[in-house]
């Protein structure tokens, strides 16, 4: 089975200059991946390239790009398609592929008139309290929490991971892979398949303000649909060995999270974030100016209590949903 994705969007200048935007991106790449094997068809009306991810583990990804003229505009139609033996796209790395190049595209063609000064990542405890009035301080965010049973093929995930693998070693991106995606996937499951799971999805909510970015994991109460559809749940950063350096990046997509959800009618719906390292999760909630802290961090030698953490949030959210 293949997975096929495709989205078109028309941006207001002409073709050349299009072009021009395309392969500055092409040739720029992204965070995560590099596009290589680039072919350009004479004339300039499509061009063939690979989605090489860094990670050398995740599999490469052909991407056909076609421009065409529309007045004074252009069409620029972006198609991904899996390698033959993908039975699924859970994750939406192949609709994040398409959102990354046209968002990139978008940004050269037509740049914020005062730039982009900030990204989430550039956010600390203190930034967020003095850019975005956020304090911080403790709470009991999952009073009465009881561990699950965790699915046995991911005791079984985790328990080959650590032979072998060790969390230290792994990079921000390999921990996302093998470590934290499987404790989401096993949340969705062990919820009926309650929330959908976003991953690399950008959350561009107000560049001027910095709240702009790419998360590593969103969670949406909703159905597995793109655009990113409202409420928003939770946000998830995978982090090296610094929980507490990560935490100023997730209550600024926390912030992000909410003002989404606001804009698409849905004020009011919980907004919860978390920072793992893979052995170590701290969970977190927005409210109002406040993000509350989880008195006490979860950790992967108890996988049942992170689960159940986890299906409390997407509980809290369904429930005012």
């Amino acid at each position: 089975m293949t997975v096929k994705r495709e989205r078109s969007e028309v941006f207001d200048a002409p073709l050349p200059r299009i072009m021009e935007a395309v392969r500055s991106v092409l040739a720029e790449g992204q965070a995560n991946y590099a596009y290589r094997n680039t072919l350009e068809a004479e004339g300039g009306s499509r061009i063939d390239t690979w989605v090489v991810p860094r990670e050398r583990l995740l599999l490469t990804t052909p991407m056909t790009i076609a421009l065409a003229p529309n007045g004074s505009q252009t069409r620029v139609s972006v198609r991904t398609r899996s390698q033959w033996f993908i039975l699924g796209d859970v994750f939406g790395f192949y609709h994040g592929y398409i959102h990354d190049l046209l968002w990139c595209v978008k940004r050269r063609v037509s740049p914020s008139p005062r730039g982009v000064t900030m990204v989430f990542s550039d956010f600390t405890l203190e930034s967020v309290n003095r850019l975005l009035g956020v304090v911080t301080r403790a709470g009991d965010l999952f009073p009465d929490l009881h561990p699950v049973t965790p699915p046995p093929w991911l005791l079984e995930t985790l328990a080959r991971g650590g032979q072998g693998i060790q969390l230290s070693l792994l990079s921000e991106k390999s921990r996302s892979e093998f470590v934290v995606a499987p404790i989401l996937l096993a949340g969705r499951e062990l919820s009926g398949n309650r929330f959908a799971i976003y991953s690399g999805q950008r959350l561009d909510v107000d560049p001027e303000h910095g709240l702009t970015g790419e998360c590593d994991f969103i969670l949406s109460a909703s159905e597995p649909l793109l655009p990113l559809p409202a409420p928003v749940a939770t946000v998830v950063e995978a982090k090296k060995n610094d929980i507490e350096g990560g935490l100023g990046q997730c209550i600024a997509q926390m912030v992000a999270a909410d003002r989404f959800n606001q804009a698409h009618e849905r004020a009011g719906s919980p907004i919860f974030g978390c920072v793992t390292t893979g052995e170590a999760w701290q969970f977190a909630r927005l409210a109002g100016s406040e993000a509350l802290l989880e008195h006490r961090r979860y950790y992967i030698d108890d996988p049942g209590l992170i689960l159940a953490a986890i299906l409390a949030i997407i509980a809290q959210c369904q429930r005012i949903a």
